[in-house]
């Protein structure tokens, strides 16, 4: 076996294989997200989640931005809407609600009538924004999923083991964008480090990257899932994990005919691919996780969805984990925000805002 690895990576070209790390320590299983409390409304798919200081809370929602008014948050009205998908929202002094929406681009004062848009950047236009960072001089740090896919098709582009994204930089009150890096995996979201470094989630190569100018420097490696949004907050780090990895999907994207085939003849919905939705559907392939005993879903199974947050020191060491594991509903960990000093989460498998009680940890 390990001759055969060998040949293949050394004569073949192959990839070296991964083993998916397994969660103990900090990234320990538990139920900590099934047991937090969330707000009292229902938010379909929300993606992101940004809060500004008059105490408005903005939520996105498919093609919608939400906003909800404290104290509570109990009820919430449309905002804007787009002909795109919103997949980023960030808050900013003078700038206002800024908004990451798939095939328009960033979009300014999202909360105002006469919002502006950003598109142009020194190579092809922005079509795919997935995150959005505001340094606080004035400029923006983008990152486009993918040149081909938008990001609500993030299945497609996993299984095309797609390599395409980047991370742009806009200079403040500059219209054209510069592109840092190219060749990214599926970058999901970007934040700012306190001395301005811009830190990028890299999903499908389940790490972190730290930019400093033409050095990339990968500051976490061999995640369990593929991350989300990365956020600093007091001392360290929050981060989301928005789908777990498993050993068939894995295989899966090893095996090029098998995949191909699978993607030529079968509905995405029903590909052995990672999920963000929790439910079940009886055409869904039972080697992804339906281990079941007496109809009951093991919360060991392997899952094809999960629910997952991570507390990281200033170093990006893992300090503590927050679940929902297999047979939980509180799936597709992605946007997340501090409010009034809580965190808050959004799933988009529960359809809820959800607040982990960091405080007890």
């Amino acid at each position: 076996m390990i001759l055969m690895e060998l040949f293949r990576e050394r004569v073949l070209g192959h990839p070296p294989r991964r083993s998916i790390p397994a969660m103990d320590g900090a990234w320990r299983a538990n139920d900590r997200l099934e047991e937090c409390r969330r707000l009292p409304i229902d938010v379909p798919n929300p993606t992101g989640l940004a809060w500004s200081p008059d105490d408005k809370l903005f939520i996105a929602s498919g093609k919608k931005i939400l906003i909800s008014a404290g104290p509570d948050y109990g009820s919430f009205s449309e905002l804007a809407s787009f002909s795109g998908f919103v997949r980023a929202l960030t808050w900013h002094p003078e700038l206002k609600l800024v908004a990451a929406v798939s095939g328009v681009g960033v979009v300014l004062g999202a909360d105002q009538p006469g919002h502006k848009v950003l598109v142009d950047t020194d190579a092809a236009p922005l079509r795919h924004a997935t995150g959005v960072a505001i340094a606080p001089d004035g400029s923006l740090f983008v990152t486009e999923g993918s040149a081909t896919h938008p990001g609500e098709a993030w299945v497609k582009d996993l299984m095309r083991k797609g390599s395409d994204g980047r991370l742009v930089k806009f200079d403040a009150g500059s219209a054209t964008g510069r592109t840092i890096v190219n060749d990214l995996a599926f970058p999901t979201a970007v934040a700012l480090s306190p001395d301005g470094r811009p830190i990028v989630s890299e999903a499908w190569r389940h790490r972190l990257l730290r930019f400093n100018g033409d050095k990339t420097e990968v500051v976490l490696d061999n995640l369990p899932g593929y991350p989300s949004t990365i956020m600093y907050d007091q001392g360290g780090w929050w981060l989301s994990i928005f789908a777990p990895r498993s050993h068939i999907v894995e295989f899966v994207l090893e095996e090029d005919q098998f995949r191909q085939r699978m993607m030529d003849h079968i509905d995405p919905a029903f590909w052995i691919s990672p999920s963000t939705d929790p439910r079940e559907h009886h055409f869904q392939p039972v080697q992804v996780g339906a281990l079941r005993s007496q109809n009951i879903k093991k919360p060991w199974a392997p899952p094809r969805s999960y629910g997952l947050i991570a507390r990281l020191d200033e170093q990006f060491v893992a300090q503590t984990s927050y679940h929902s594991r297999s047979n939980g509903t509180r799936h597709g960990m992605g946007a997340l925000a501090i409010v009034n000093g809580q965190l808050m989460a959004a799933s988009e498998g529960a359809h809820v805002i959800l607040l982990p009680k960091v405080s007890q940890d």
